[in-house]
């Protein structure tokens, strides 16, 4: 996406099976829900600073990513918003982050490091973590790490 663009819309990219690679705009500001669902060929994206809340289910069912980098400045995770990215193996949340919505990263079966600033401890929707390993390793204080623990037993 080049520089000028600000927002995308709703569902904008979504179901684009051979979509790879994804360049957001450092000055993106809003994006509409489920703008990437089910582009399941994307393997890498990078989510710019500018943009403060990542849509409702905006990468769903994305089972080829496996790079997620979150920028400092990104404030919410909305529900869903990476639910059965199945080949996302590691995750870390920036100290910005102030919640993270329902079924946020569910069903992320590969998921086996995810790393959680303290900002987020009062608001980690439930279900937000189901359906990832048991044996994942949590990067957090202990009552996110009681928190994260519960939803994936």
């Amino acid at each position: 996406m080049e520089d000028g663009f600000t927002e995308i819309d709703d569902y904008a990219c979504a179901n684009c099976p051979n979509l790879t690679k994804v360049v957001l705009s450092c000055n993106l500001q809003a994006m509409g829900q489920g703008i990437f669902n089910d582009c399941t060929s994307l393997t890498s994206i990078r989510i710019p600073k500018s943009l403060k809340s990542i849509p409702f289910f905006a990468f769903q069912g994305c089972v080829g990513l496996q790079e997620l980098i979150i920028e400092d400045g990104v404030e919410e995770i909305r529900d869903g918003a990476f639910k059965d990215c199945c080949n996302l193996t590691s995750v870390t949340i920036p100290d910005s982050v102030r919640n993270i919505g329902e079924n946020a990263f569910r069903g992320c079966c590969d998921l086996m490091s995810v790393t959680l600033p303290d900002s987020v401890r009062n608001d980690i929707g439930i279900y937000a973590f189901t359906g990832c390993p048991n044996n994942m390793e949590i990067n957090a204080c202990e009552s996110i790490k009681r928190i994260i623990q519960r939803q994936i037993q």
